[in-house]
C-alpha cells in the first residue's frame, strides 16, 4: 500500500494499492498483517500481453514517484530483463541494463545476490 503519509499512515490515508508478481522489502516495519506499507525496496514485474502497458506504463511512473528503488521489468516473449534504478539526486529511474541473453543479472538492492538470466528464461536454446 502506497501511503501519502508513510509507513504508519492511517487506513484512510492510503493512496494506492497494488500488487506486483515479486517485491522485496528491506525494512521490516513496513510490514504489517496486509501487506507493505510505503514503497518496497524492489519490485519485479513479469509481463503479459493483457499487463503490458500497465507494467511497463502505468506502474513505472507509480513505482518511480513512489520511491520504489529497483524496478525490473521482465518480458518473457523477448526474454528480456529491464532494469531500473532510482537516482536519489533527481528522484527519477535511470536504466542500469537491459539483459536480453546469458549472464549475471545484478541487483542494486542486493548486490551480493547474482541472478542467471538462464534461471529466469530456462527454455532457452542458443541459435547455433
Amino acid at each position: 500500500r502506497l501511503t501519502s503519509q508513510g509507513p504508519n499512515a492511517a487506513d484512510n490515508a492510503v493512496v494506492t494499492v497494488v500488487q506486483p508478481d515479486l517485491c522485496v522489502i528491506c525494512d521490516r516495519t513496513k510490514i504489517d498483517r496486509r501487506g507493505c506499507n510505503g514503497a518496497p525496496d524492489w519490485i519485479i514485474e513479469i509481463l503479459s500481453p493483457g499487463t503490458a502497458s500497465r507494467d511497463t506504463v502505468d506502474k513505472y511512473r507509480l513505482y518511480e514517484e513512489n520511491g520504489v528503488g529497483e524496478y525490473w521489468i521482465v518480458a518473457p516473449g523477448e526474454q528480456n530483463i529491464s532494469v531500473f534504478v532510482m537516482d536519489a539526486a533527481t528522484g527519477r529511474y535511470h536504466t542500469i541494463g537491459d539483459y536480453a541473453e546469458p549472464g549475471p543479472v545484478p541487483s542494486a538492492t542486493l548486490p551480493e545476490l547474482i541472478i542467471d538470466w538462464t534461471d529466469i528464461f530456462e527454455d532457452y536454446s542458443p541459435v547455433v
